[in-house]
């Protein structure tokens, strides 16, 4: 039964977690709309890297809390999956703030400039990637 009720909390955290980040995402574009700013980009990675974060807390707490060693990181898994998920999570920021030469490629930013469902899923594979990069040794 203790089982089910974890399940339950993990889910509730995970809806509830979902249902505000909307919110703050839809205010987020009211704010923008009305003053004529773009704050959006610049908040909505971080918002789904914290989702990502909260997918992968099961496995942080069932396997690396409850274990005994020292911490260690997958640095693999961070370099092949990390670094990618986190230029596309933040190329939104990177073509803004005119970081890299490259950006002015047309088909580049037609495929990736700002399109929310791609911007979200990077994010929370970011999120979950640091997360479960940590283990026991």
């Amino acid at each position: 039964m203790l089982k089910y009720a974890k399940y339950l909390l993990f889910t509730i955290v995970i809806f509830g977690y979902l249902i505000f980040s909307q919110y703050l995402i839809e205010a987020i574009r009211n704010h923008d709309s009305t003053y004529l700013t773009m704050t959006l980009p610049y908040t909505m990675s971080p918002i789904y890297i914290i989702l990502g974060f909260i997918l992968g807390l099961e496995y942080l707490i069932c396997q690396v809390i409850k274990k005994d060693g020292r911490l260690a990181c997958d640095l693999g898994k961070l370099i092949c999956v990390g670094i990618p998920a986190l230029f596309f999570s933040c190329y939104s920021i990177i073509v803004f703030a005119n970081l890299l030469a490259f950006t002015s490629l047309s088909i580049l930013n037609q495929l990736l400039f700002f399109k929310e469902p791609f911007f979200a899923c990077s994010s929370i594979i970011l999120g979950y990637t640091i997360i479960t990069s940590i283990k026991r040794v």
